[in-house]
C-alpha cells in the first residue's frame, strides 16, 4: 500500500473483518487467506502489530484451544517453513520451524493439518508447498494421515 492508501485507506481492522465475518468458510481457510492477501501490503512495525491485533480479535480461542492463533503465527512467516505441533491431546499448540526443507515455494501459505494413528494425540498443521506437497518428510510415515 503506498502512503496515501496508509494514511487515508480503510484501516487494517476494516481490512481483516470481511475476511471473519463474510462466508461461511473454516477459521483456518479465513486465516489463511486473510495472511495471504493482507500481509505482504503490511509495512513491518506498526501495521504489522495491528494486523496480528486485528486478527486476534475475530479468531475463537476456548480454553486452552490455542490452535488457530498458532497457525495464524504460523502462517505470518515467509523466510521458513514451519509446523504448529500438539504433542499429546491436551497440550497447547506450538509453532516449530522446519530445517528440513523439501521445497521453496512457499508463497501461498498453504498448509495441511495431519495426525498420528498412535496412541500419543500428536497433531499438526504443516506448510505446503504451492503444489500441495508437505515440505517435510515426517507425514510420509504411515503413521501420519492428512485430515485436512
Amino acid at each position: 500500500m503506498g502512503l496515501f492508501d496508509n494514511l487515508f485507506g480503510p484501516s487494517i481492522y476494516d481490512r481483516v473483518a470481511p475476511y471473519f465475518t463474510e462466508g461461511n468458510y473454516p477459521m483456518h481457510e479465513r486465516i489463511l487467506a486473510c495472511v495471504r492477501d493482507i500481509a505482504p501490503t503490511l509495512e513491518i512495525g506498526r501495521q504489522t502489530d495491528k494486523f496480528y491485533e486485528a486478527v486476534q480479535n475475530f479468531v475463537p480461542v476456548v480454553g486452552n484451544d490455542n490452535e488457530m492463533i498458532s497457525l495464524f503465527h504460523a502462517s505470518m512467516f515467509t523466510f521458513s517453513p514451519v509446523s504448529v505441533m500438539q504433542r499429546g491431546l491436551n497440550a497447547r499448540w506450538e509453532v516449530i520451524i522446519i530445517s528440513e526443507v523439501l521445497a521453496k515455494e512457499n508463497k501461498q501459505r498453504l498448509f495441511g493439518k495431519y495426525k498420528s494413528k498412535g496412541p500419543n494425540g500428536y497433531q499438526m498443521w504443516l506448510s505446503l508447498s504451492d503444489d500441495g506437497k508437505p515440505l517435510s518428510t515426517i507425514v510420509e510415515s504411515p503413521d501420519w494421515e492428512r485430515v485436512l
